[in-house]
């Protein structure tokens, strides 16, 4: 029978390449991997690798475990994560991914708060595509996702709550050719390039569908989910951004952007939180997203 221990086993022998780097890294004498190899394949009825003098080579059955074992131990070590997060409130971990506006918005602000309410939770928080996040979720590496995603994309097993939507504002350095001019159209903003993250595809087909099949081209010459570098680019030559207006607000508030006078591209930024029903038992989950909605509540 297959167990956790014998597909640790597999995956790092077919890593390393041999028996002896293998048991070197597992803390076990060569011969005892051996022997839990060989006994695990008389089992089976089939060889997992095959040995010679220059290393083991899975055979076409080693292939195959070597595919979804990553995929099984992962999904136990979630289950175990998850009986964590039922047992109590205060202790264990979350996995979060969200897209660079959100990254760089809300969880700015609310993560320093969550770590001060649980500060012996583990919190790891990374940046992803929509596309990403909701695969993640739906196949339990993410507890929770946040972004412009999808609610065909997320599948039957996860829930999927709105949480906010503004409209996109097109910003650039104060002193930029194209502030103070009035109805602005879609040819004069296509004259500049734009800096941008990679968009979502619904906001692609917004932008697609307010120019229309004749429009110019938008150019973006700089791709990036750091918005900190994003707008360091803007407010030091003549490139344009476009982000909604929360997260636009400070810089024009501190007179490091301006807002163009413009009603030629107006995309919508729509925010929704993925996640599955057994992580909305956890306490600490709970804490978190109700932060972030507080958070976007305020913005309102």
């Amino acid at each position: 029978m297959l167990t956790p221990r014998h597909l640790q086993q597999i995956l790092t022998i077919a890593e390393l390449g041999t028996f002896n780097q293998a048991a070197q890294r597992l803390n076990l004498s060569q011969p005892a991997l051996t022997a839990s190899i060989n006994t695990l394949e008389e089992r089976l009825g089939v060889r997992l690798f095959l040995r010679s003098k220059k290393g083991a080579e899975p055979t076409v059955f080693g292939h195959h475990i070597l595919k979804t074992a990553p995929d099984i131990l992962s999904r136990l070590n979630r289950l175990e994560d998850e009986l964590g997060l039922l047992a109590g409130g205060e202790r264990g971990s979350l996995r979060v991914a969200a897209g660079p506006v959100v990254i760089h918005g809300v969880l700015r602000q609310v993560v320093p708060a969550f770590c001060r309410a649980y500060p012996d939770f583990q919190l790891t928080l990374q940046t992803s595509s929509a596309d990403q996040i909701t695969k993640d979720v739906a196949a339990g590496r993410l507890d929770l996702g946040i972004g412009a995603l999808n609610a065909e994309a997320c599948g039957p097993d996860v829930m999927l709550q709105p949480l906010f939507e503004e409209p996109m504002q097109i910003a650039s350095r104060p002193a930029h050719p194209l502030q103070g001019a009035q109805a602005l159209s879609l040819k004069d903003i296509a004259a500049y390039p734009l800096s941008l993250p990679e968009i979502p595809s619904d906001l692609q087909a917004q932008i697609a569908a307010m120019g229309g099949a004749s429009a110019e081209p938008l150019r973006t010459t700089l791709t990036t989910d750091q918005y900190d570098m994003i707008m360091d680019v803007v407010q030091n030559g003549n490139m344009l951004t476009c982000a909604p207006r929360h997260l636009l607000r400070p810089y024009v508030e501190g007179g490091r952007l301006r807002v163009l006078s413009q009603s030629a591209l107006q995309p919508v930024w729509r925010a929704s939180a993925a996640y599955r029903p057994v992580s909305a038992l956890s306490p600490a989950f709970s804490a978190l997203l109700e932060m972030i909605q507080g958070w976007f509540a305020q913005q309102s």
